[in-house]
């Protein structure tokens, strides 16, 4: 009977190369004891792999007071790019609340990750992406963070909305014009209030908000923001109710997950607060500048009647836009009123924008020939030579 003997295939030797590990921390406000919490989670992790004869850590990313969309997280955008630059072979996290709480962008993330071969671990939750059976398990846990997230959001916000309505939210952002005190509370800066009150006297005797903020920025008054005036700070102050010591909360709302900002037009409640502060404008004047303010501004119908409206550009490069001014229609660019390199190009009415119109109109239909062939045998010479440049 034959006798079988197996040779056994030669397996190669492994070589022993170490795992390059980074670790990533998040805490979702900057505050003192939030960052002590960031601390300890990196020391938890600088004790995880010490002394680890496989694994080498090579960075910890951290990131403070950031939101829940990774386009907030510097470090995370950053972590992400190194593992596109094939610096990490692997990720340790405390648990999927800290690596993102936004099922869509933490998945997107997990998938790209496994794509370059990075693997990721949730130490709180023992999931290990190198284990394919984990990913429903993981979308399921991630879609419970996302909520509790959304729970958190909801309490904080109906928790501003109930001080709002008792009239006890702190104001976070001082108006120009007012200062805080040792007790906190808003008391008028009279220095800069002598301004407030200047802007609204200018406005309310017919000069405009580019015209004022040239006239400040002339005097080297300093601006809210420590740089030039411009019409839209004078804008804003020119509407702030505050300054006749009303507070209007949640005129802005934003949306748990998506946009921010959204003006307020009666989607959620908002809470208007009277006399709570020191006036700096009498009642009366704030009145007469909202009405003016109303006359002054260009309506609808205004911005959209006219069929030139974006199609008009200057010498300087900027564009012409139409406005109303005076029971006048007429076109000015864009770059008048600019505090840094204006324009001077004079402006135009809307009448001698029609007029020329006709007139192009006019001589196009009599002499269409000699322009439009002129303007085809340009078009096609200029397409030749595309097709030319192409094949070459």
């Amino acid at each position: 009977m034959p006798t079988v003997t197996v040779i056994e295939a030669e397996k190669p030797m492994e070589q022993k190369t170490s795992v390059r590990v980074a670790a990533y921390c998040r805490v979702s406000t900057a505050k003192n004891n939030q960052q002590h919490s960031c601390e300890t989670q990196q020391h938890y992790f600088h004790r995880l792999l010490e002394g680890s004869p496989h694994e080498q850590l090579v960075r910890i990313y951290a990131d403070y007071g950031s939101g829940t969309s990774t386009d907030q997280r510097p470090d995370f955008r950053q972590m992400m790019e190194d593992c596109r630059s094939h610096k990490i072979d692997r990720i340790i996290t405390k648990s999927l609340s800290r690596f993102a709480r936004n099922t869509h962008d933490c998945l997107v993330a997990l998938r790209e990750l496994k794509q370059l071969g990075v693997t990721v671990l949730f130490d709180k939750e023992g999931i290990d992406t190198a284990k394919v059976s984990d990913e429903i398990l993981l979308t399921i846990l991630e879609g419970l963070a996302q909520e509790e997230s959304a729970s958190i959001s909801g309490n904080i916000r109906w928790s501003l909305q109930r001080k709002m309505a008792d009239g006890t939210l702190g104001i976070a952002r001082v108006p120009y014009g007012y200062q805080k005190d040792e007790h906190k509370q808003l008391q008028i800066d009279e220095k800069k209030a002598a301004i407030v009150r200047r802007i609204y006297a200018l406005y309310l005797s017919g000069t405009g908000a580019h015209a004022i903020a040239l006239l400040l920025n002339r005097d080297g008054i300093p601006s809210p923001t420590g740089i030039r005036w411009n019409n839209i700070t004078i804008l804003k102050m020119l509407r702030q109710e505050k300054y006749i010591g009303d507070i209007h909360w949640q005129k802005t709302y934003s949306v748990f997950m998506g946009p921010k900002g959204r003006i307020n037009h009666g989607e959620q409640d908002s809470f208007y607060i009277r006399n709570c502060l020191l006036p700096i404008i009498s009642r009366e004047d704030f009145a007469a500048v909202q009405r003016l303010r109303q006359k002054n501004t260009r309506t609808s119908d205004h911005v959209h009647q006219s069929l030139f409206r974006g199609k008009t550009k200057c010498t300087c490069g900027r564009s012409y836009y139409y406005a109303h001014k005076s029971g006048h229609s007429v076109w000015v660019c864009s770059g008048r009123h600019l505090q840094q390199r204006p324009c001077y190009n004079p402006t135009f009415s809307d009448a001698a924008y029609h007029a020329a119109w006709r007139r192009l109109c006019h001589k196009l239909r009599i002499f269409s020939d000699e322009i439009l062939l002129s303007c085809l045998t340009q078009w096609r010479c200029l397409n030749d030579h595309a097709v030319t440049e192409e094949v070459r």
